[in-house]
Order: structure tokens, then sequence, then C-alpha cells
């Protein structure tokens, strides 16, 4: 019987006028409290990384309700949903507390008369002492394509208060020529807010998160608010992901001119103390220009040329670089 009224509910959500960028996908598995407030965002590959849901309506003193919408192609997910179970991807929760993270796949398959196999992720946080389900975020993926997409639960504050998720779990940018970071979204259970860092990075002992948030660099506790934010130097106009001192001491990012060396382009280098949140150019760089940027130790930079093989190692002390072997670059 509650199958038959899920897939009722479906229906009916399909039938409404389409909605541009977001929708919400039914609750699986409805409980007799509220659905959650979750706007859904639909990826077709290729692409790049997902663009996360935008921010529920926050409640101040009750958990937010669910705003029917349809799915922007709602064809292929209703119907994988009513098609059969789905599989348990993932699930992950803060120790001591009554907080769940399950992210639902329906794997690729053929939806009605459309000949493209989509697959269906839904990802939904549930109150095991209420008993109670929210759908937060969801992903419709056309299967066999290129780009980043998945959801993935990453972290729960130890409070229980934040969750951390991201929308790229698999895979990476179509044509992307410079190391990528996948972005983390933070959802803030006391009023239901949302914020995503692009080019996310965790610091090496777990406790912060740096990514660009509207142009800037910013900084927050995984378990907390904000730490720091700065804009980049006024230097080449595009940023890189930044990437974490081995101590966690400071950040390093590349700012520069072309995204695959198109056209002849500056580089600079830029490191960030992390407790100050204070920001100096230690390298500047004409050709070949920088690729990426990686740390040897809290002294030393790695510097990669992006057209060539090239390697320097840059002491941050001196400021000189020295060509050294290439090595592979530390992942952000």
């Amino acid at each position: 019987m509650a199958f038959f009224l899920m897939v009722s509910l479906l229906l009916v959500a399909c039938d409404r006028a389409d909605l541009t960028g977001t929708a919400g996908v039914p609750t699986l598995a409805p409980t007799a409290a509220a659905t959650a407030p979750a706007t859904t965002a639909t990826v077709t590959l290729p692409a790049t990384s997902p663009t996360p849901a935008s921010s529920p309506t926050p409640a101040a003193t009750l958990p937010p309700t669910v705003t029917p919408g349809p799915s922007p192609t709602p064809d292929p997910a209703t119907l994988l949903v009513a098609a059969g179970e789905p599989r348990l991807n993932d699930i992950m929760g803060p120790e001591g507390l009554p907080w769940r993270a399950e992210v639902l796949v329906y794997d690729c398959a053929v939806a009605g008369d459309d000949a493209q196999p989509y697959a269906l992720e839904i990802l939904r946080l549930v109150n095991t002492a209420e008993a109670v389900e929210y759908q937060i975020d969801s992903q419709l993926v056309s299967c066999g394509g290129l780009g980043a997409f998945g959801l993935q639960p990453l972290a729960w504050g130890k409070s229980g208060r934040y969750f951390w998720y991201t929308t790229a779990r698999e895979g990476g940018p179509d044509g992307a020529c410079r190391p990528w970071a996948r972005p983390m979204t933070r959802l803030d259970l006391a009023d239901w807010s949302f914020t995503t860092l692009e080019s996310a990075a965790v610091a090496p002992f777990g406790q912060r998160v740096a990514g660009w948030l509207n142009g800037e660099l910013v900084v927050y506790a995984i378990d907390g608010g904000e730490l720091g934010r700065l804009a980049p130097a006024a230097l080449p106009p595009y940023v890189s992901a930044p990437v974490w001192a081995p101590d966690g001491s400071a950040l390093a990012y590349l700012q520069y001119t072309s995204t695959c060396g198109e056209t002849p382009g500056d580089s600079a280098v830029v490191v960030v103390n992390t407790n100050s949140y204070e920001q100096r150019v230690v390298w500047t760089q004409a050709s070949p220009e920088l690729e990426g940027v990686g740390w040897l130790d809290p002294g030393n930079l790695i510097l990669t040329g992006l057209l060539d093989t090239g390697q320097w190692q840059l002491d941050l002390a001196t400021g000189t670089a020295v060509p050294v072997t290439p090595m592979p670059m530390p992942t952000p």
C-alpha cells in the first residue's frame, strides 16, 4: 500500500507546471512527520561539476516542510523510482547522535520511451529518534557520459549540527587542464541553510575546510562557523583550488591567465597564513605558465609547468626556485 501511495505522489508532482533549475523529488519512504525542504540538482552528462541545490527557506522553530514541484525531467526520475527498490550507496552519522545520512541509488536503466539510460541518486537525512526523513539533494544522471557527478556524505560535526557532502563523488570536469578539486556543501541543521565551497580542500587534521565562495577564499570549521575569508590578490583572474600545508598553518593557491594555455599568460603563487588570514604573493612567472602548486613541507612549495613537464622547488624563506626531477603533484 505504501508503495502505491508513493508512486501516486510522484505522478501528481510530475503533472505540475515546469519549474526552472530545481525541484523536489518525493521522499521514498515518507513518515508521519514533514518531508525535507530540499530542492533538486539535476545533472546531464557530459558536464562539469553538478550545481548544488539552492538553500531552503529557514524555519524559525520547526523543521522545514517540502514545497512540491516537478523535476525538470520528471519522466525518467518518476519511472526509475516506480520501477523498483534502490540500493543504499552510503550511510554515516555522528557518533552518539540520532542522525543518519543515506544515499539511495537507482542504477542506470532505460526509462520509458527514451533510449538514453538514466540513474537517480537521492541524499536524505534520517532522524532515527523521531523516525523522520529529510530529502536534502538529488541528481538525475544521464549515464555513459563524462563529467563530475554523484552524491556522497563527507563529514558530520561532532555536535550533529553541521553536515557536509559533495555533489561530485566521481569523475571530473570534461576537458579540464589543471588539477581540480570537488565542491563541498555545508548544511546547518539549525536553520537548514546550505553553503557550497567550490574547489574545496580539507585541512590535514580534518577540522577545517577551505574553498572558494563568491570569488573569495573562505575557511570554515567542520563543526562550526566561518573562520576567515579574503579576496584573491589583484593579479591574473583565475584561481586554483587551495592546498593546505602539511601542518595546517598555511594555504597555497595559483592565480593564472589562461585555463589551458591557449594564450600566453602570467601565473602567480599566493600563500595564506591560516592564523592571521594574511596573504602574500611569493612567486610570479610569465613563461611557462604554471599548472599546479603543492607542498613539500611547511617551508617549500613544488610548482609544475602547464605546457611542459618542468617542476621547481620554491623556498619560501629565500624566495628562490630551483628545477627538480618531476614528481606526482599532491592531490588537493
